[in-house]
């Protein structure tokens, strides 16, 4: 399969969840679209099932699945990086492992950006759930919801995270792409923003993601973590203005 018959390249990063795993790269493999895709996996030295289970999908699903394994653990923002840099599609998704999708999502996702070419990355709404399946809410809120723009900049995402929608309903565009700039602190905040440089944003009120309530803590996961957030983003910000 050539770089040019790739429309999406759906990047998935997993770390010991073989509770939640085949759940979500069933949910991959199960889109309805009529277009080429890729899902890159990368698979952070896991200790528990999770290897055997990706190896076990790679071995199925050959021309689909790209399975990347590492002989020693290289953290979260590293396997990001890596995995997202070896997507080939004209479009870019992101997924945590222990998240899916629901139907619908990629094709929708994907007439988006087709039809808007000003517009350089989207996000869906995304039913939140906890450990066990049971439907705790939907992200954002309600109020959220209803108060945000369709379309997104820069300078809306520096004002407030209310503009950034989680990081597994992401699809951003390739020739936005810039996994190098990337550090270890807030990481779904810099990939909405830096993309959000590049051009418009939509954050559709759809609902097509599933997010599962978990440890991993980013800007969109953890209240308290907030007037941290507040200040080192500040500081970032200060810093690409003066640069």
């Amino acid at each position: 399969m050539s770089n040019q018959e790739i429309k999406v390249s759906v990047c998935v990063i997993t770390y010991n969840q073989d509770q939640y795993i085949s759940k979500c790269l069933d949910s991959l493999i199960s889109q309805k679209v009529d277009f080429s895709f890729e899902i890159i996996v990368g698979d952070d030295c896991s200790t528990d099932n999770t290897k055997k289970i990706l190896k076990k999908y790679q071995e199925k699903y050959p021309g689909i699945i790209r399975l990347i394994q590492y002989d020693t653990n290289v953290g979260v923002v590293e396997n990001y990086r890596r995995v997202h840099a070896l997507a080939q599609g004209q479009y870019i998704c992101h997924v945590d492992g222990d998240d899916y999708w629901l139907q619908g999502k990629m094709a929708y996702q994907a007439r988006l950006l087709d039809e808007n070419p000003d517009v350089v990355q989207c996000w869906t709404c995304a039913y939140l759930i906890d450990d066990i399946g049971n439907k705790k809410g939907v992200f954002p809120s309600r109020v959220a919801r209803f108060y945000n723009p369709k379309k997104i900049t820069a300078q809306d995402i520096a004002l407030s995270y209310a503009f950034v929608g989680h990081h597994s309903t992401q699809m951003y565009r390739r020739i936005v792409r810039k996994p190098e700039l990337l550090n270890g602190e807030f990481l779904d905040y810099w990939v909405a923003f830096l993309n959000a440089l590049e051009g418009n944003t939509i954050y559709s009120k759809e609902i097509l993601s599933v997010y599962r309530l978990g440890e991993i803590e980013s800007v969109t996961r953890n209240v308290n973590q907030k007037k941290v957030a507040v200040d080192l983003l500040s500081e970032h910000l200060i810093q690409i203005i003066k640069d």
